[in-house]
């Protein structure tokens, strides 16, 4: 009797001894380095017919929480970068840390609460500094 399985990395239909279950083996085709199953279980029987293809490999990269507090987060740390480096454009600024605030505030519920700080706190600032201009170009300071 033998044990059937697929390798992880390409597939291929391989077989082995009984006697191996639970070692590790190397797929001649692709390299990969598995355990071998212990027992021929449904999991383990390679399905009849062409094997199917899976798509590329890739790699998922999960931030965590909902998709719009994720890019609320990053998107306020953006808008306060641009805040601090536009506040002498009032009319630039104001809008942008407005915005960037908002969506600090916004996403500090969520697992990227770095971020959302650090954007709320740069938009503030962003803010601050274009008031405490517009005060002295008013006022004459």
């Amino acid at each position: 009797m033998s044990i059937e399985f697929r390798c992880k990395g390409c597939e291929k239909l391989l077989r082995t001894g009984d006697h191996t279950g639970g070692l590790p083996a190397k797929c001649p085709e692709c390299g990969t380095l598995q355990t071998i199953p212990d027992l021929v279980s449904e999991q383990n029987i390679a399905p009849k017919g062409p094997p199917q293809r899976r798509g590329p490999k890739t790699a998922t990269i999960y931030l965590g929480g909902h998709k719009g507090e994720d890019t609320a987060a990053i998107m306020s740390l953006l808008l306060g970068v641009t805040a601090l480096m536009t506040s002498c454009c009032l009319p630039l600024a104001f809008p942008v840390s407005l915005i960037g605030l908002v969506m600090g505030i916004r996403a500090l519920g969520s697992k990227n609460r770095v971020l959302a700080v650090l954007g709320t706190a740069l938009s503030l600032l962003g803010l601050l500094s274009t008031l405490g201009l517009t005060i002295a170009l008013l006022f004459g300071f």
